[in-house]
């Protein structure tokens, strides 16, 4: 069932926001966080090349991430730091940023419904990586501040979905060039967006 398999991503997220909203108990949605994470928790076979530890994961993880959103922005940028700048200013890039570094992190096990803390950790140092030290933090913490905002939302799906289909389809990311090179504004990447998935 690949179809219940990709939604769960987005009413996982969109349960934990209720629960922060206190529009649902935490005792339900913590139980609902952990049957969704042992049904769809990665796949063993998706983890990176024998790491001998956690932290050697998260670097091949990184590097991951690095190498999809480089690839999405070469045609104008050399690296997505070379972006950061009008990334900052994009609510709809910011979100899928990171949309695609949740994905990618769910996917290979790094984001814990039981600690939601190493996997924000882990992620925050993806940012850092990829973008810098003090322009990462300055991004992560941006992205954690704007998760109410509705463009912010719609890019957080595109980059979610995009990691997803990449993993299952073999389908290229092209979301953040659309959005940072092609000018797609919040309607056009709504347009690109599996309704299927949309609450």
């Amino acid at each position: 069932m690949p179809a219940v398999e990709e939604c769960q991503i987005f009413a996982r997220t969109r349960v934990v926001n209720w629960a922060k909203d206190g529009k649902v108990v935490s005792p339900l949605a913590q139980s609902f966080e952990e049957v969704l994470f042992r049904a769809y928790g990665p796949n063993q076979s998706e983890a990176p090349k024998r790491p001998t530890t956690n932290q050697e994961a998260d670097k091949s993880i990184i590097s991951l991430i690095e190498s999809l959103l480089t690839v999405q922005l070469i045609l104008r940028y050399q690296h997505p730091k070379d972006a950061l700048s009008i990334l900052m200013t994009n609510k709809l890039a910011v979100g899928y940023v990171f949309g695609f570094h949740d994905s990618c992190l769910t996917r290979f096990g790094r984001i814990d419904p039981s600690d939601p803390e190493v996997g924000l950790s882990v992620m925050q140092n993806s940012y850092q990586s990829i973008f810098g030290n003090q322009s990462g933090l300055a991004l992560f913490e941006m992205s954690v501040a704007s998760q109410e905002d509705s463009e912010f939302q719609i890019g957080r799906q595109s980059g979610g979905e995009e990691y997803v289909e990449y993993t299952q389809e073999k389908t290229p990311p092209l979301g953040l060039q659309r959005i940072l090179i092609l000018g797609f504004d919040a309607a056009a990447l709504w347009r690109t967006l599996d309704k299927n998935r949309i609450q």
